[in-house]
């Protein structure tokens, strides 16, 4: 797949890349060690499932059945946590549970925007799809069902990130 990745959006997927202090998925370095990296990888693969979102957005899901695993997922279910803390992130609050580790994955999503030019990247990650956090964007139906599911999950923080 032919994406355009922005300069903006480079700095936007460091948050996958490496140790970060967030919350959220991360690439193994030593598969995909930058952005570009990774979109090299993709260029000549076709997603798994492509999902429609709002504003010609898309999400591209790759399951990677050539790598074992290609990063860690910092996605879990809320049920499975007691207590859940909050980060502001981009202008939003959003909810994690530490953890002592990730689950590795091999599967990647990405998030890309439908232009007169081709798909411009907008972020990607690490795991399965997640549906983008609720916001006065989105239309009453989308809303509804994007708060649902993350009234029933959260983003994952190893713990020794904090440590550091």
């Amino acid at each position: 797949m032919n994406y355009i990745l922005s300069e903006k959006a480079k700095v936007h997927l460091q948050l996958h890349f490496g140790t970060t202090a967030v919350a959220g998925s991360l690439f193994d370095e030593t598969v995909f060690p930058t952005a570009d990296s990774l979109m090299n990888y993709l260029h000549f693969r076709t997603p798994d499932q492509v999902i429609r979102q709002l504003n010609s957005n898309q999400a591209h899901v790759y399951v990677l059945h050539d790598l074992k695993s290609c990063g860690w997922t910092g996605l879990g279910k809320r049920s499975d946590y007691n207590t859940i803390h909050n980060e502001l992130r981009n202008g939003w609050t959003v909810e994690f549970a530490f953890v002592d580790s990730f689950p590795p994955t091999n599967t990647v999503t990405v998030i890309c925007h439908e232009t007169d030019y081709g798909l411009s990247i907008i972020t990607a990650f690490p795991g399965e799809y997640a549906p983008p956090f609720p916001n006065s964007s989105q239309s009453s139906d989308e809303m509804e069902i994007n708060k649902k599911y993350w009234s029933d999950h959260i983003l994952l923080r190893k713990k020794e990130v904090v440590d550091q």
